[in-house]
């Protein structure tokens, strides 16, 4: 006796739509991974002037930005998590900071204003006595030292 295969293919095409019915239910119910918008704005520490052009990078990721001629940069659909940036501009010390993006938030706020040590600023308003310019200087760079040492850049 010959078996009948005619209902194969319904029995199949069945099969797949209930398979793929089931998988689509799954899917929906899986939970995204919360993305994030990280905004900052970026200024010179001295004059609060916005610095244009100045690169943020998260350290270890892919994800960087510049910054526009306000100061701002957004860098979106960042997962949640806490961030090294490192922020460079020409004329400006290197700015490490740890940011933690969740919620919207960086760091509790909206957006967070980064504040760079231009470099000319510890030549400016020397005494004209060599000998005391050299003196502020010196002091200048001890305190950057300290500053360093705490991390406070």
């Amino acid at each position: 006796m010959k078996a009948d295969h005619s209902f194969l293919p319904f029995y199949i095409g069945f099969f797949l739509l209930i398979a793929s019915g089931c998988s689509n239910s799954f899917l929906a119910e899986v939970d995204r991974i919360p993305t994030q918008s990280f905004n900052g704005q970026v200024a010179d520490a001295t004059t609060g002037t916005p610095i244009e052009g100045a690169t943020l990078y998260l350290n270890e990721t892919e994800f960087r930005g510049e910054t526009d001629k306000n100061g701002h940069v957004d860098i979106e659909h960042l997962p949640e998590g806490i961030y090294e940036i490192l922020i460079l501009a020409p004329g400006y010390y290197n700015h490490y900071e740890n940011v933690h993006l969740y919620d919207g938030m960086t760091n509790d706020k909206e957006r967070s204003r980064f504040e760079l040590v231009s470099v000319d600023s510890h030549l400016n308003n020397l005494p004209d006595n060599p000998e005391k310019a050299v003196q502020v200087l010196q002091e200048r760079v001890r305190t950057l030292r300290r500053q360093l040492s705490r991390n406070d850049f």
